[in-house]
């Protein structure tokens, strides 16, 4: 009897140590997340892309500058509104012209629903681009565009026509500069300022208006050409 309980006592506990042995399991090789992740190349492309675009953009603000820097140093109002106009190219885009063959910064018509028609200008471009590739420098582009380019990044992709004609309307406000000061101050956006004093350069009925208009221009497309340079320093591979 005493050698039967042992018996199952000792069976009793061999069942419980079974029972407390921990189960195999096979280890993940991690597969799903590797096949999530880009391979290095992917990611590679994607950024010299993305930097080759906002390589355009810097093409179209320097071009810009230069044409406002012609403005000011013109000694004619004819060769001021000839610089005026090389801005005002590189700051609004032909819907006839590619960017990437020199279209400019930002769109200058509204594109309705349903029309075929691709947009040509840089803003809309580059924002597309940069979503897409996402991480630090897809996030940081991306917010470049909306500040300080756009200011108002929706409006711009809504009612392109209606924010340039915004512009030209406060270029018109005054020949006064000061009101012209406040009143294009009142616009979203250091390319949508800076295109508002470039639509008075262009306009200009004297040199000294058009020569002051090109001054502020050419400051508000600094703010830009400040923001764009930091980007230089954004590691395509980190997230933000």
């Amino acid at each position: 009897m005493a050698l039967r309980a042992t018996v199952l006592c000792m069976a009793l506990l061999a069942l419980l140590t079974a029972g407390c042995t921990e189960p195999d399991v096979t280890p993940e090789d991690g597969s799903a997340e590797a096949d999530a992740t880009p391979p290095p190349t992917e990611v590679a492309e994607e950024d010299e892309e993305l930097r080759a675009q906002i390589e355009l953009i810097n093409a179209a603000v320097t071009t810009a500058q230069e044409g406002l820097a012609d403005v000011q140093d013109a000694d004619t109002l004819t060769a001021a509104h000839g610089g005026a106009e090389q801005t005002l190219t590189a700051l609004l885009a032909d819907a006839d012209l590619p960017s990437s063959n020199g279209g400019g910064l930002l769109p200058a018509r509204t594109t309705e629903r349903g029309d075929a028609t691709v947009p040509s200008d840089l803003l809309t471009e580059t924002l597309t681009i940069a979503q897409d590739r996402g991480g630090a420098l897809g996030t940081q582009t991306a917010e470049l565009l909306r500040d300080p380019i756009a200011g108002d990044l929706g409006a711009w992709q809504r009612d392109a026509g209606g924010m340039v004609e915004l512009a030209r309307t406060s270029a018109a406000a005054s020949t006064d500069i000061a009101t012209l000061e406040r009143a294009i101050l009142d616009l979203v956006g250091e390319g949508t300022r800076a295109l508002a004093w470039t639509f008075v350069a262009v306009d200009a009925g004297d040199l000294d208006l058009a020569q002051a208009a090109a001054e502020r221009a050419s400051a508000h497309l600094n703010v830009i050409e400040v923001a764009l340079a930091e980007l230089d320093d954004i590691d395509g591979t980190t997230e933000p």
